[in-house]
């Protein structure tokens, strides 16, 4: 949905990604649009547990200085796992154990927010 900006239109986006790479270069082209207004982010679980990708979320944001962007912790296991199975699979043999590769990110000193991304979702 696009709402009147100072320059034209600016698209409201609450985005639902697990930061490492392919989500993080992403999250990182959206945050330079002039024209997105990125209302929250959904870290939710993908190539690695959801722990490390709300933390990832975080640290991104503190990274580009953009900590203004709520966190919301987002779904525990990645879309490909079906309920009943003993566990999840991660990638973090392709991603890394914080699934960011070889990226070091420093330790975020910012906290996710409170609503779970699926209660954010519906309030934006």
């Amino acid at each position: 949905m696009a709402f009147p900006g100072r320059i034209g239109l600016v698209i409201r986006l609450f985005i639902d990604c697990d930061p490492g790479i392919d989500d993080a270069i992403a999250l990182g082209y959206a945050l330079c649009q002039s024209d997105v207004e990125i209302t929250g982010i959904a870290a939710s679980a993908g190539n690695v547990p959801v722990d490390a990708v709300t933390r990832n979320a975080l640290a991104w944001l503190e990274l580009t200085d953009r900590t203004d962007i709520p966190v919301h912790r987002g779904a525990e296991n990645p879309v490909a796992h079906r309920a009943g199975d003993p566990a999840p699979i991660f990638a973090d043999d392709t991603h890394g154990p914080l699934g960011a590769g070889h990226a070091v990110l420093d330790e975020p000193t910012t906290t996710a927010h409170q609503l779970s991304a699926a209660e954010a979702w519906v309030q934006t």
